[in-house]
């Protein structure tokens, strides 16, 4: 089955997305956000907030990027 290309992902999946089997901590997730590193959620009812993808794989590639910059003699 293909993946979706934008999907929207809950906040659990976007723990996972960044830690893999150890997931980061939501405080992480909302300290991104108030740092303007991960936009905020969209709200998709009164209840459930969902993260696109594409802006968590941005973050995670800026993260990689910045990684590699820091790495480099």
């Amino acid at each position: 089955m293909d993946e979706i290309p934008d999907a929207l992902l809950t906040l659990k999946e976007v723990r996972k997305f960044f830690g893999g089997s150890k997931p980061i901590g939501s405080t992480t997730v909302y300290r991104w956000i108030r740092e303007g590193k991960l936009p905020p959620p969209t709200k998709v009812g009164p209840f459930i907030n969902r993260w696109r993808k594409s802006d968590c794989q941005r973050l995670l590639d800026e993260m990689q990027k910045a990684a590699e910059r820091k790495a480099q003699p």
